[in-house]
């Protein structure tokens, strides 16, 4: 497959120094943007941690429009790999043959619907409506759900003219609550419900637990998926012999997808807060600064 005519825009920075400064709301980030360095940052979690501040770790911040806890996301070990085990299997259900069916009849629908049309916008009349779509076989609860969600657009924290809409975040914190309200009055075999029954160190997860992984299954799993469906189509518009090849060897579908996500980073960056003053870079940071993860970079 050949090269993107996308520009590296962090070449230089990542040749030169190694890291990259950004001002997120007077709290400052530095970004850290080689392989090398990311991968390390990641690992020590003791000194880089996830476990902040809710919504101090995201880029931008979003402690001004939330105090749930994203889970597992926003936690550090031990508990971090207790919540991700028992959310695990939930999450591991598109491998099992009757979901990719149906995810498979939900795609294809999806595309006929496209082929139809003499033009399409892709984001809008696409990627988010398949996202959505598809969101609502892995909560397990109805497919006419998904106009509601598709009606937020395509981020539940942002709009058109604010990087952080404080009232458009309570749109989806409001849905969550009153979902979450309906599994504990009406249990079913919905994700709601399944948390809700779950236990976490020998005891029931709490209503605030439930709350802060289904805000990350909302909001992290949104953007990022559209962000990787759109780019890919762009690509292959701009590539059509890329996808000529995938047609004529579906072998090869499966790491060109891979490659398709690392090339394009769908999530671009992932913040942590430092806990003691250290170096990255040969370049100092102070206890309780920020730091991000650039993906977009180091990829």
């Amino acid at each position: 497959m050949d090269k993107s005519a996308f520009p590296d825009p962090f070449e230089q920075t990542r040749l030169e120094k190694g890291y990259g400064e950004m001002n997120d709301q007077d709290d400052p980030v530095t970004m850290l943007l080689r392989l090398k360095d990311v991968r390390k940052s990641a690992h020590n979690w003791k000194t880089f941690q996830s476990g902040a501040t809710p919504g101090r770790i995201v880029v931008p911040s979003e402690v001004n429009i939330r105090e749930t806890r994203q889970i597992p996301f926003e936690v550090d070990p031990p508990m971090h790999g207790n919540y991700r085990a028992l959310v695990e299997p939930w999450f591991k259900r598109p491998l099992e043959p009757d979901y990719e069916e149906k995810l498979t009849e939900q795609i294809n629908a999806i595309i006929d619907e496209a082929l139809t049309q003499d033009s399409v916008e892709v984001v809008s009349e696409f990627s988010l409506p398949l996202q959505s779509r598809a969101l609502t076989l892995l909560l397990n609860i109805p497919y006419s759900e998904a106009e509601t969600w598709v009606s937020w657009g395509t981020h539940v924290f942002r709009s058109e003219d604010d990087p952080l809409d404080g009232s458009k975040a309570a749109i989806l914190y409001d849905y969550i609550d009153e979902q979450i309200t309906q599994a504990i009055e009406n249990p079913g075999e919905d994700l709601y419900s399944v948390l809700l029954a779950s236990e976490i160190e020998g005891r029931k997860m709490t209503r605030e637990e439930v709350k802060g992984v289904m805000i990350l299954t909302f909001a992290g799993g949104r953007d990022t998926v559209i962000n990787a469906v759109t780019n890919s189509i762009a690509y292959f518009a701009e590539h059509p012999e890329s996808l000529k090849k995938l047609q004529d060897e579906p072998e090869i579908i499966g790491k060109a997808t891979e490659e398709l996500i690392r090339y394009f980073a769908p999530l671009t960056q992932m913040g942590r807060v430092v806990t003691e003053d250290t170096q990255v870079c040969e370049y100092a940071v102070k206890a309780d600064s920020r730091v991000s993860l650039c993906w977009a970079s180091a990829n």
